[in-house]
């Protein structure tokens, strides 16, 4: 009965993680590279919650300037 307990705990567990490792988020003045096996695979540029494959898909941020020349 206990080994039932854990293992449906780690899999509760593991699933969380993979849900939390999909998801990014773009704040407004960043744009982000998501990147599958090294070689960019799509631009993120509108703000808001994206999902990528988690473990396969990595993702690098950028900021966009906000300045204006005067």
């Amino acid at each position: 009965m206990n080994g039932k307990k854990i293992g449906i705990l780690i899999g509760v567990s593991a699933v969380v993680v993979a849900v939390g490792a999909s998801v990014t988020v773009t704040q407004q003045n960043e744009y982000k590279l998501i990147r599958q096996f090294g070689k960019v695979d799509r631009v993120i540029s509108s703000s808001g919650i994206s999902f990528k494959i988690p473990f396969i898909e990595s993702t690098q941020i950028g900021r966009a300037s906000c300045r204006e020349r005067v």
